[in-house]
């Protein structure tokens, strides 16, 4: 379990930066000195209601590929950004292709309904 969200905030974007980048979706390359799974990473931040920064907007965009415009509508969280890759990395495990159809929205649509990912902001 991860106690320390600076920490898990930085991995989660340095592993987001690395699946844009590479399209490693495992994240096989050691580049920091996380020691769990991307997906234990994404389960223990999928809560997070922190604001997602937006220079990584464009890595984000890679990975959300032709719903990358859905991601930009609002301010999203790390526990957005979390979830969308568990959707991912649930796919791939399925054996489907990751990004098809309404993925995006359905992600973001799903943690909307159940009352995840708004961001504590003091208007809208």
């Amino acid at each position: 379990m991860i106690y320390d969200y600076m920490k898990a905030r930085r991995f989660l974007r340095n592993r987001i930066e690395h699946i844009a980048e590479t399209r490693d979706l495992i994240c096989t390359t050691r580049f920091d000195e996380c020691t769990i799974s991307l997906r234990e990473l994404c389960s223990a931040m999928v809560s997070d209601p922190e604001p997602f920064p937006q220079h990584l907007d464009e890595s984000i965009g890679s990975i959300c590929a032709h719903e990358y415009r859905i991601w930009l509508r609002k301010e999203r969280t790390y526990g957005d950004a979390a979830a969308l890759l568990i959707a991912l990395l649930d796919a791939t495990a399925n054996g489907s292709r990751p990004a098809q159809g309404m993925w995006v929205t359905d992600v973001l649509r799903q943690r909307r309904d159940v009352g995840c990912g708004a961001v504590a902001s003091g208007g809208a």
